[in-house]
């Protein structure tokens, strides 16, 4: 017998300790679920696995979700694929490089329905020349340069409702990427086409060659690259919107003219986006400056924010990384406040509108040891992004408690008043120790409060609790209230959940979607 934390007499069993045959053992030892085929498919969209884990190395890691990814490919094609699709038309994950690779991964698979429609929709993945290179990279490296894989490389470039103009800007603004470069892919891909200027295009990709037939676009290039003041520079970009920044060269980008020219055409929210530091530190954003409005004004924007696909975490990275003053190899700058206080709204806006839960809701954080172990592709830990997800809940909701949890319950000094990069320092200064995703259930039971849901963000790593977190959730609702419901949010690309698959109460989401506080306030709500 054994004591439990709460001083109620029980079995020692343990979440070491399978009670329940449907469990898995997870990567800390302790028995869990499996999650389903569209769960982990949607955290590896989102998620990715760019690193390994704290219980799991880098190639152990990739190579678990690479197995589940070809499995799934060749078992459900149509369902794989239209979610591989959907994510990213819908701009759920912050990065595209997961997709591409599941794209690729289906292009890849033994099964040949699966092939066909991975290359089929190709254009709606990789919509622009740098997606499509690193998907091209991908490719290769799955399944080799077929015949199947040239044909639909060379119909990317010559797609019908994709003009010359359009095609000019994928070549020039993404010039290489991931090794590779677009005259390799039509060296690869050989596209045929009768109109001129897209030939004149490509010869001028493959071999340089100028000729009056070239899209505009290319002749200003070249222009930008032999321009020899700042006043000629300018002179080019203002006469052409689609001039972006990464067609010129180097030695313009620290021009406060040159970038007004740029933003005067409207550089695109996510460039924007990634840019504000650079555009502090050459003096072209502070206090007084006239570009601050027109730049919050554009990051607070919802419609915006949807329209550029921004996903919220591409933003709390910005915010984030912005407050701190300070980037790599000593570029410091002083952020603007009202800079700052533009990207914690956009954070909150990019996610749309969230319709509020109107119950109660515990909003339970995993801030064990392996939720800091991690950073995902925006450098942020899941700890830190799970802090800020559940922030987007309680500035929704009346009634909420936000609670931390390892292998105790913790306080978490955080509230929705909080600027992200308080809320980001905060947590990451929890102590950490080993997780136990019973203990928000538990205390809840011993409370006795009613409760909506209890919406817990973990990595389902739970191995140091005295009861199953299934077993927690069952006390809970036969004590306190039977109707009371279960969100996990998955915030590492694993197969496992602590929601029992049977119960008709528990959701699993994974926590990078920009879905995940409108599904998890619509389910809660019922």
């Amino acid at each position: 017998m054994t004591i439990d934390i709460y001083g109620s007499v029980k079995r020692a069993v343990g979440q070491m300790v399978r009670t329940d045959e449907r469990q898995v053992v997870n990567n800390a030892g302790g028995y869990v679920y499996s999650a389903d085929d569209a769960s982990r498919l949607a955290r590896f969209l989102t998620l990715g696995a760019p690193q390994g884990t704290y219980y799991v190395g880098a190639a152990e890691h990739l190579a678990d979700n690479v197995a589940f990814l070809v499995d799934l490919a060749d078992r459900d094609p149509v369902g794989y694929v239209q979610q591989v699709v959907r994510t990213s038309q819908q701009g759920l994950a912050p990065k595209q490089q997961p997709g591409l690779f599941a794209l690729a991964v289906a292009a890849s698979a033994g099964n040949e329905q699966a092939r066909t429609l991975a290359l089929e929709v190709l254009p709606q993945v990789a919509r622009t020349g740098s997606t499509l290179l690193t998907f091209v990279r991908y490719a290769k490296n799955l399944r080799g340069t077929g015949r199947g894989l040239r044909r639909a490389l060379g119909r990317w470039y010559v797609a019908q409702g994709r003009d010359v103009d359009w095609t000019a800007l994928q070549v020039v603004k993404y010039r290489a990427r991931e090794g590779w470069t677009h005259a390799d892919v039509l060296r690869l891909a050989h596209p045929t086409t009768a109109d001129p200027a897209l030939n004149a295009l490509f010869r001028w990709v493959l071999r340089g060659e100028m000729s009056e037939a070239v899209p505009r676009l290319v002749t200003e290039f070249e222009a930008l690259q032999t321009a020899d003041t700042a006043a000629e520079v300018v002179r080019i970009v203002a006469a052409d919107q689609a001039i972006t920044w990464e067609m010129l060269p180097d030695r313009w980008l620290g021009t406060v003219a040159v970038w007004e020219a740029l933003l005067a055409n409207g550089v695109p929210l996510g460039a924007l986006v990634r840019q504000l530091p650079r555009l502090t530190r050459i003096g072209l954003l502070h206090q007084h400056s006239q570009w601050v409005e027109h730049v919050t004004g554009r990051l607070t924007d919802p419609a915006a924010l949807k329209a550029a696909r921004l996903h919220p975490l591409s933003v709390l990275s910005a915010a984030r990384t912005y407050a701190q003053g300070q980037g790599r190899g000593g570029r410091d700058w002083r952020p603007v406040r009202a800079v700052t206080q533009a990207l914690d709204a956009g954070f909150y806006a990019a996610f749309g509108t969230v319709r509020p839960i109107g119950k109660p809701v515990l909003l339970a954080l995993d801030v064990s040891g392996s939720m800091g172990w991690t950073r995902n592709p925006s450098g942020l830990t899941p700890r830190e992004v799970s802090a800020a997800l559940a922030l987007v809940t309680a500035n929704t909701e009346d009634d909420w408690t936000i609670m931390g949890y390892s292998h105790r319950l913790v306080d978490v000094p955080i509230d929705p008043s909080m600027s992200l990069s308080d809320v980001v320092t905060r947590i990451s200064r929890i102590p950490m120790g080993g997780t136990n995703t019973a203990l928000p259930w538990q205390w809840a039971t011993k409370q006795r409060r009613q409760l909506g849901g209890i919406v817990s963000y973990t990595d389902n790593e739970t191995w140091c609790g005295p009861q199953h977190t299934a077993a927690a959730v069952a006390t809970y609702r036969r004590q306190v209230d039977p109707q009371t419901r279960s969100v996990v949010v998955a915030l590492e690309s694993t197969g496992f959940t602590i929601n029992d698959p049977a119960d008709r109460l528990g959701l699993d989401v994974a926590g990078y979607d920009a879905s995940v506080p409108t599904v998890v306030s619509d389910f809660v709500r019922g």
